[in-house]
């Protein structure tokens, strides 16, 4: 008996189907990894705001300083940017929120250290601190550049810097904790797991 005359399009068309229906799975993840669909699933969004490219430090910093943050990779450094002398009620608030976020780290705080970026001359909030001054003009410069990231910047801030020496992440000037703790846990995890 000779076969239906519609029945080699209705093939094709199954066919195609069959094609469709595992490529589109491929195409899809293509489209998310390439960054063309610009989705992100909510429940892996930073809480800080990710700062792409990340803001060299090393262009503010006078020649001396340039070497003292941490460049090995995969350590990570909380940071506490300071205007003015002295560290005043919201910069001890700032300080004491880094060292309680580096503490909650626990066996992963070794590879975490804690630095405050302040002009040149003002008193450091702790003595076991980093310091990383900056003249005047180089803070106002740096306030500017994350300005861009956050219109709010002008307060005082607390950032994470990668190991390459440029500040990745920006927070709110009274940040929640644990969103901090999250982004850092993030980083240190995904900075172990590409050494």
């Amino acid at each position: 008996m000779p076969a239906p005359a519609d029945a080699a399009p209705r093939g094709r068309w199954v066919i195609l189907a069959v094609f469709g229906l595992f490529s589109l799975p491929v195409l899809l993840a293509w489209l998310l990894s390439s960054g063309r669909l610009n989705w992100v699933p909510k429940g892996h969004t930073n809480y800080g705001t990710l700062i792409v490219p990340a803001i060299a430090l090393d262009p503010w910093l006078p020649a001396a300083d340039r070497t003292r943050l941490p460049h090995r990779y995969g350590e990570w450094t909380l940071a506490l940017i300071e205007d003015g002398r002295a560290c005043g009620p919201a910069c001890a608030d700032g300080w004491d929120r880094l060292w309680r976020i580096r503490e909650a780290l626990q066996g992963e705080k070794i590879r975490v250290s804690t630095a405050v970026i302040l002009e040149a001359g003002a008193d450091l909030p702790d003595p076991r601190a980093l310091k990383l001054p900056l003249t005047s003009q180089a803070m106002q410069e740096l306030r500017r550049a994350l300005a861009l990231h956050d219109p709010a910047a002008i307060e005082v801030r607390l950032v994470i810097i990668d190991y390459r020496g440029g500040i990745i992440m920006l927070y709110p000037p009274h940040p929640d904790m644990s969103g901090v703790l999250n982004d850092l846990k993030r980083l240190l995890r995904a900075s172990k797991t590409v050494s």
